[in-house]
């Protein structure tokens, strides 16, 4: 174990500490390192015999001022290791935490600071914990934290602040990738995302603030079983709140707080993603149940791919636009629609009243109308159902209030009322099957 006492300090024209793989290194720094920029220095770079093993402790102020990349940083690690920066601690370089060959392991309560326009301010190639706490700071002129390499994990735990010019969080080419933002703290961007998942399996608890001058979120991640859950607030002010792009399938969006998006709120451009509109969420991976004080998007949720779907549960009011989705299954106890809804298979009301002050289409090879017993419908609107199989079904005991029309064009068009069902129409109804 070495120590660098307060007080004291190390300046040097290459790295400020240098460690190789013969040993696990411990070093702890309360004075001042500082790397100079003639050559490729960090500064401090350690080795370890060890994958993993090497370890600095800082209070004090690490710098190293080489902006060439391709590995000197504030600290570096050539086989892995692990940095616990403590609240006086402050790191600065290209990238302010490297390393390329073994994961890494940050917990943070004071400064980071990735100070170059390509660096990061944690960087890893082979997977990272990160742990970011209240008083902590991960800055960047580029990325805050960035990790990649096939094979490799990587999560973030942030309760301070994570802001950068470019993408706060961009985890690529990994496997799972979590990312769990706590009440209070803050992830913020302006570049082209504040956080991009690049993987096979991404996930992210939102419970404090996303703020973003173009996109929030962007998910590509290819291999199913994604789950995103906002119970914070989310915010694109040039962008989408969540993307998730034509090559991500499978996810799931829970949404139970505010969502912002000034193109949409919500875009998805895969398939099979479920949308979840409420009030909390049980997270499996977590064990525990997640509450927001229930779902509000300001923007529209906008579906261009294949057998994405929209649940309503608990209670709660949306006055954006639903468009483009395979299904809409209400199983709430209240909820109030009042923009126009767009569904090319079903409109389903498991339970609960649902109003709907806007008109439903339901087009393509669709079902049209669903109301299961217990479920109630209020429309306002007119309801068109152009497709192949659509109609009306009113289960026993379901009620459909409408103000509007009723028109149906499709093969086999009806409309059934069970035995104790209820259709009250105002409109008028138009059936053509053939």
């Amino acid at each position: 174990e070495f120590l660098l006492p307060a007080g004291s300090a190390i300046t040097a024209g290459g790295s400020g500490v240098v460690g190789d793989n013969s040993q696990n290194w411990l070093f702890t720094n309360q004075g001042s390192i500082a790397a100079g920029s003639a050559s490729a220095g960090s500064g401090i770079k350690l080795g370890s015999s060890t994958l993993g093993l090497a370890q600095v402790v800082n209070s004090g102020r690490i710098v190293s001022s080489w902006n060439g990349g391709n590995g000197p940083s504030g600290v570096q690690f050539t086989n892995g290791g692990r940095v616990f920066n403590r609240s006086s601690g402050y790191i600065e370089g290209y990238d302010g935490v490297h390393t390329d060959h073994g994961s890494v392991l940050v917990e943070n309560a004071g400064v980071i600071y990735g100070n170059s326009g390509g660096g990061t301010a944690v960087y890893s190639g082979q997977g990272a914990t990160v742990t970011n706490l209240a008083s902590g700071q991960i800055l960047g002129k580029h990325y805050g934290i960035s990790a990649n390499g096939f094979n490799s994990n990587a999560t973030i735990f942030n309760y301070g602040k994570i802001s950068t010019s470019n993408r706060a969080v961009y985890l690529y080419h990994g496997v799972v990738y979590a990312v769990y933002n706590a009440p209070g703290a803050e992830i913020s961007s302006g570049g082209s995302q504040t956080i991009r998942i690049e993987g096979s399996k991404g996930y992210l608890l939102n419970e404090g603030a996303i703020l973003a001058e173009n996109t929030a979120l962007s998910s590509d991640n290819t291999g199913g079983g994604n789950v995103y859950v906002n119970a914070g607030v989310i915010q694109a002010d040039n962008g989408y709140g969540i993307q998730i792009v034509a090559t991500d399938n499978g996810s799931t969006i829970y949404n139970l707080a505010t969502l912002t998006g000034s193109m949409d709120a919500v875009r998805i451009d895969g398939s099979d993603t479920r949308l979840v509109l409420g009030q909390e969420a049980y997270l499996a991976q977590l064990g525990r149940v997640v509450t927001g004080p229930g779902s509000q998007l300001n923007g529209d949720a906008v579906s261009t791919g294949l057998n994405n779907t929209v649940f309503l549960t608990e209670s709660g009011s949306e006055d954006n636009a639903l468009l483009g989705f395979k299904s809409l299954t209400m199983s709430g106890n209240d909820w109030a629609l009042s923009h126009d809804l767009s569904l090319t298979d079903i409109l389903l009301v498991r339970k609960g009243r649902l109003s709907l002050t806007g008109d439903l289409d339901v087009t393509g090879p669709g079902r049209g109308v669903s109301i299961d017993a217990g479920g109630r419908l209020d429309m306002a609107g007119n309801m068109d159902i152009l497709a192949s199989e659509g109609g009306v079904a009113i289960g026993d005991g379901g009620i459909l209030n409408m103000d509007g029309n009723i028109n149906i064009s499709a093969t086999r068009g009806e409309v059934a009322v069970g035995r104790a069902g209820k259709l009250d129409l105002t409109g008028n109804m138009h059936i053509a099957a053939s």
